[in-house]
């Protein structure tokens, strides 16, 4: 072989490598941006669900500070307070202590409460004020009648779960 075609040879030769060596960096770029595209949405996700995280925590926070509050507080005294603040301590007929429940979390006495003639306003805004009140409570049962001395009135009929 003459010297000219030797050098053809490897011209060509390297060509095929660089070539080879194209396709193979092109296909490893393109793995490579798969990759990346897949971990952009697995941090977007991420950062979502950090956020949820943060969220949920300072609501717990929250919950826990409040229930730590309601643990030195006692129930038909925060009951009184709220009645009073509407201006109706004398329709607040009665609060009776009906059962002590525990589970593993949570301990809770049940409460009947019963507040006579209130206008409808105002017993939206009762219910409202005993279910943010400084203790931890949750209302179970509501009922409203009619009062019977007076049409306009309501008589409104809580149970409540104070939790501790």
């Amino acid at each position: 072989m003459n010297k000219e075609k030797k050098q053809l040879l490897i011209a060509a030769g390297i060509l095929a490598l660089l070539l080879v060596a194209v396709f193979v960096i092109r296909a490893g770029m393109s793995d490579a941006q798969k990759r990346l595209a897949l971990m952009e949405s697995v941090y977007a996700e991420m950062s979502g669900n950090r956020a949820r995280l943060l969220s949920m925590s300072e609501e717990t926070k929250a919950l826990k500070a409040r229930a730590a509050e309601s643990k030195n507080r006692n129930f038909a005294t925060e009951m009184e307070k709220t009645a009073a603040e509407f201006g109706l301590s004398k329709n607040l007929k009665k609060i009776t202590f009906i059962t002590h429940r525990e589970d593993a979390r949570f301990r809770g006495d049940d409460y009947e409460l019963k507040i006579e003639g209130v206008d409808i306003n105002t017993a939206v805004n009762v219910i409202y004020r005993i279910s943010n009140a400084g203790v931890l409570v949750k209302v179970k049962k509501c009922s409203l009648s009619v009062s019977f001395d007076n049409p306009t009135l309501l008589n409104i009929s809580l149970l409540v779960s104070h939790i501790t």
